[in-house]
Protein backbone atom coordinates (compact mmCIF):
# COMPACT_ATOMS: atom_id res chain seq x y z
CA UNK A 1 0.00 0.00 0.00
CA UNK A 2 2.97 2.39 1.09
CA UNK A 3 4.72 1.52 -2.24
CA UNK A 4 1.36 2.73 -4.33
CA UNK A 5 0.92 6.42 -2.95
CA UNK A 6 4.92 6.87 -4.05
CA UNK A 7 7.04 5.98 -1.07
CA UNK A 8 9.70 3.49 -0.18
CA UNK A 9 9.08 1.08 2.36
CA UNK A 10 12.37 -0.37 3.39
CA UNK A 11 13.48 -3.63 6.06
CA UNK A 12 14.15 -0.65 9.03
CA UNK A 13 17.20 -1.36 11.97
CA UNK A 14 16.47 -2.24 15.21
CA UNK A 15 16.17 0.11 17.64
CA UNK A 16 18.45 -0.50 20.75
CA UNK A 17 18.78 1.30 23.92
CA UNK A 18 21.59 0.88 27.02
CA UNK A 19 19.57 1.32 29.60
CA UNK A 20 16.85 -1.03 29.81
CA UNK A 21 13.24 -0.09 30.34
CA UNK A 22 10.23 -1.61 31.45
CA UNK A 23 8.97 -4.67 29.26
CA UNK A 24 5.57 -5.63 28.65
CA UNK A 25 5.85 -7.65 31.77
CA UNK A 26 6.46 -4.96 33.94
CA UNK A 27 10.29 -6.19 34.08
CA UNK A 28 12.70 -3.47 33.48
CA UNK A 29 14.77 -5.33 30.97
CA UNK A 30 13.89 -4.64 27.34
CA UNK A 31 16.74 -2.85 25.73
CA UNK A 32 15.50 -3.58 21.69
CA UNK A 33 12.68 -2.61 19.38
CA UNK A 34 11.78 -4.32 15.48
CA UNK A 35 10.11 -1.40 14.01
CA UNK A 36 7.91 -3.09 10.97
CA UNK A 37 8.85 -0.41 8.18
CA UNK A 38 11.86 2.04 6.95
CA UNK A 39 9.52 4.94 4.83
CA UNK A 40 11.53 6.98 2.80
CA UNK A 41 10.38 9.68 0.24
CA UNK A 42 12.11 9.51 -2.97
CA UNK A 43 11.65 12.88 -3.89
CA UNK A 44 13.32 13.83 -0.28
CA UNK A 45 15.23 11.92 1.25
CA UNK A 46 15.14 14.59 4.41
CA UNK A 47 11.66 12.42 5.02
CA UNK A 48 11.77 9.55 7.05
CA UNK A 49 9.51 7.52 9.43
CA UNK A 50 10.46 4.31 11.45
CA UNK A 51 7.10 2.57 11.34
CA UNK A 52 5.40 0.53 13.50
CA UNK A 53 2.01 -1.13 12.28
CA UNK A 54 -0.68 -2.64 15.13
CA UNK A 55 -3.68 -4.32 14.31
CA UNK A 56 -5.07 -2.25 17.66
CA UNK A 57 -4.88 1.23 18.59
CA UNK A 58 -1.56 0.85 20.12
CA UNK A 59 -2.33 1.23 23.45
CA UNK A 60 -1.21 -2.23 24.81
CA UNK A 61 1.76 -2.62 27.19
CA UNK A 62 3.39 -4.34 24.47
CA UNK A 63 3.46 -0.93 22.40
CA UNK A 64 4.18 0.74 25.49
CA UNK A 65 7.50 -0.51 25.98
CA UNK A 66 8.53 -0.78 22.36
CA UNK A 67 8.07 3.38 22.66
CA UNK A 68 9.68 3.47 25.84
CA UNK A 69 12.90 1.99 24.28
CA UNK A 70 12.68 4.70 21.19
CA UNK A 71 12.38 7.20 24.10
CA UNK A 72 15.45 6.20 25.80
CA UNK A 73 17.34 5.52 22.41
CA UNK A 74 16.43 8.77 21.75
CA UNK A 75 18.04 10.75 24.61
CA UNK A 76 21.13 8.54 25.02
CA UNK A 77 21.55 9.09 21.02
CA UNK A 78 20.63 12.72 21.49
CA UNK A 79 18.55 12.79 18.51
CA UNK A 80 15.19 12.66 16.82
CA UNK A 81 14.48 9.23 15.91
CA UNK A 82 10.89 9.39 13.67
CA UNK A 83 8.62 6.63 15.06
CA UNK A 84 5.77 6.41 14.56
CA UNK A 85 2.76 3.86 14.83
CA UNK A 86 0.15 3.08 12.57
CA UNK A 87 -2.56 1.59 13.95
CA UNK A 88 -5.81 -0.01 13.30
CA UNK A 89 -7.97 2.82 12.49
CA UNK A 90 -5.14 4.59 10.19
CA UNK A 91 -5.56 1.29 8.40
CA UNK A 92 -8.66 1.37 8.03
CA UNK A 93 -8.58 4.84 6.52
CA UNK A 94 -5.54 4.12 4.22
CA UNK A 95 -7.74 1.19 2.94
CA UNK A 96 -10.34 3.83 1.42
CA UNK A 97 -8.01 6.35 0.04
CA UNK A 98 -7.00 6.50 -3.53
CA UNK A 99 -3.18 6.53 -3.83
CA UNK A 100 -2.67 10.21 -3.76
CA UNK A 101 -4.92 10.86 -1.09
CA UNK A 102 -2.75 8.17 0.74
CA UNK A 103 0.44 9.86 0.49
CA UNK A 104 -1.66 13.33 2.14
CA UNK A 105 -2.47 11.30 4.88
CA UNK A 106 0.82 9.81 5.67
CA UNK A 107 2.14 12.96 5.03
CA UNK A 108 0.36 14.09 7.76
CA UNK A 109 0.51 11.29 10.28
CA UNK A 110 4.14 11.74 9.95
CA UNK A 111 4.34 15.52 10.20
CA UNK A 112 6.04 15.98 6.91
CA UNK A 113 5.46 19.51 5.23
CA UNK A 114 3.25 18.65 2.15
Amino acid sequence: MVISCGLLALNPPAIKCKKPVINKDGKRRKTVTHPDCLIIDETNYARIAVVEVTSGLGDNLSKTAQIAVVQQARHELDCKIPYFIINRLNLEKLKILKPREQLGYLVSIFGWNA
